[in-house]
């Protein structure tokens, strides 16, 4: 691989917390009835971020199976890969709908949700356990990776297990910076 796709792969992941900030708050405003009409925003939002996750995702397999051929993240990070497109879609899908009961809402879209969440801590877990550090990076990604999903799988702390995310999405963005030792830029 070469390190060039890292590198876009490290500016994809900038741009994805980028999106990701008015996601969250835009999804809690119309969420809590503060506006309404940004519903195909929200689609949008949620459809661009689901790409750049799926993008993400195999591109760190990429890195882990090129750079340290590690392969233990494969079956945990495509698991929860489906699973968190589907959520996504069942999310976007419910708000189309109209689902008003915010309960059985949260029991919708748990189905998907939880099994993503526990594949994605089994992720993290594996992460710890890579022979390599990731240049310095791979505990607090690990650490990130597993705090979103446990906060994510609980339901009730989704919009804290969306921040811890961003949060990991940053650190995986340092991590793809930083995978070509050669090009690492001057404040990283």
């Amino acid at each position: 691989m070469k390190a060039r796709s890292y590198q876009a792969a490290a500016w994809l992941s900038f741009t994805s917390v980028a999106l990701g900030v008015p996601l969250v708050v835009t999804t809690f405003m119309y969420d809590t009835g503060q506006v309404s009409n940004v519903l195909p925003l929200i689609a949008l939002l949620n459809l661009l971020s689901a790409g750049l996750t799926i993008y993400l995702g195999l591109k760190l397999l990429s890195l882990l199976r090129h750079r340290y051929d590690y392969r233990a993240l494969e079956i945990p990070i495509y698991t929860n890969l489906v699973l968190y497109v589907i959520a996504v879609f069942t999310g976007v899908l419910m708000r189309f709908l109209g689902f008003a009961d915010p309960v059985f809402s949260l029991l919708i879209l748990a189905l998907p949700l939880a099994p993503a969440s526990i594949a994605g801590i089994v992720a993290g877990a594996r992460l710890l356990k890579l022979p390599g550090e990731l240049r310095g990076l791979k505990t607090p990604l690990g650490v990130l990776m597993i705090t979103s999903w446990a906060l994510s799988l609980t339901l009730f702390l989704i919009p804290l297990g969306l921040l811890a995310g961003l949060a990991e999405t940053v650190v995986l963005g340092i991590v793809f910076l930083r995978a070509d030792a050669d090009r690492i830029p001057e404040f990283v």
